[in-house]
């Protein structure tokens, strides 16, 4: 999405799967972060740091990619990240909760359809299933986990 509204996009993937998966996606630089220096080929990408990231995930890779932004740069995050960021005091710091706001939702609606975006579903789990969605969080997936609510408004 970010890149559609006109950003450079520096991705950090779990994985090989997903450095591929983000390259295809058409991201200007993907690395792995479970396995390559992110602070040195982050700065190799934006040598006066980051304007602005959105972290979605806690943890050592997490922070590391917290420190590539510039003095003023701003960040996004979901509220309940564990670990807690350590987020230096001259970035600008704003979480958020998992709300489904009316307005919001109709706004990233019409963004994916004018912009044709796809987004990447690793599963699909019945209501009565969650366990089994939850389960799969503990495990390496690509994309997002859906639960369907009502199988009649399914979108394939």
């Amino acid at each position: 999405m970010a890149k559609t509204m006109g950003a450079q996009v520096f991705a950090i993937a779990s994985g090989k799967d997903g450095v591929e998966l983000l390259k295809s996606l058409g991201c200007k630089a993907v690395i792995n972060g479970k396995e390559d220096d992110i602070f040195t080929l982050a700065m190799e990408f934006s040598p006066s740091g980051f304007d602005a990231a959105i972290i979605t995930a806690g943890g050592e890779a997490a922070n590391t990619a917290v420190n590539c932004l510039r003095k003023g740069g701003r960040i996004v995050y979901p509220y309940g990240i564990y670990p807690e960021l350590n987020i230096p005091e001259e970035v600008e710091a704003t979480g958020y909760h998992g709300e489904p706001d009316p307005e919001i939702i109709t706004r990233l609606h019409r963004h994916i359809i004018l912009n044709n975006i796809t987004v990447h579903i690793s599963g699909i789990f019945a209501l009565k299933d969650a366990y089994k969605a939850h389960e799969a969080l503990q495990k390496h997936y690509l994309g997002k986990l859906c639960i369907e609510v009502n199988s009649y408004h399914r979108l394939d």
